[in-house]
């Protein structure tokens, strides 16, 4: 498993400094390494979210705009939405079709959003259990349909299915912190 300090390293070269891609720092890891990070930060963000007093789930109407003044709900919304589309990215890479994944629970599907939405302590509790229980099933067909193909078809540029997982883990590890931050306060930082 990747820890906090590789984590930080890698963010640093890839979206500080520009130094490097996601696809060069990726082929340095094993694609279950890379599976088994995002189950472990995962797992760590249920425990911390859950542990969260109320308040956390519930906006603070001084509250600043974007990532810094989000509730822990909608902190799960858009990492759950970012989980989605890096594993439909993952598995088009890989070549899989529409079919080849598990199907998404519906609760994490009506609730996963680019632009956050906001949700309540036991909907934000279920749509990340239900999220984490849908990783674990998706990433075994990635991993076995993982032959080094590469695509270029976002922002990111070359990505691979490695790329994709170490996208994943970046994104967990960040809203991992996020919600960390939130349990330091006792709230969404007010």
């Amino acid at each position: 498993m990747l820890m906090d300090k590789a984590l930080e390293e890698i963010v640093q070269r890839i979206f500080v400094e520009h130094q490097s891609t996601l696809l060069v720092e990726s082929a340095e890891f094993e694609g279950i390494d890379l599976a088994d990070t995002c189950l472990g930060l995962r797992g760590q963000m249920f425990p911390c979210l859950k542990g969260l007093p109320i308040l956390a789930f519930e906006p603070d109407p001084s509250r600043q705009p974007g990532e810094v003044g989000w509730t822990a709900g909608e902190i799960v919304s858009t990492n759950s939405d970012r989980l989605l589309w890096a594993l439909t990215e993952a598995a088009t890479t890989a070549g899989l079709g529409d079919s080849s994944l598990p199907q998404v629970p519906e609760v994490v599907a009506s609730n996963a959003a680019y632009e956050p939405r906001l949700l309540d302590r036991d909907l934000a509790l279920e749509v990340l259990q239900k999220a984490n229980e849908h990783v674990k099933t998706a990433l075994p067909p990635l991993l076995a349909a993982d032959c080094g193909q590469t695509a270029a078809r976002t922002h990111h540029g070359v990505m691979s299915v490695r790329s994709w997982l170490l996208l994943i883990c970046i994104h967990d590890w960040d809203h991992l912190g996020q919600v960390r931050a939130r349990q330091e306060l006792g709230t969404s930082g007010r």
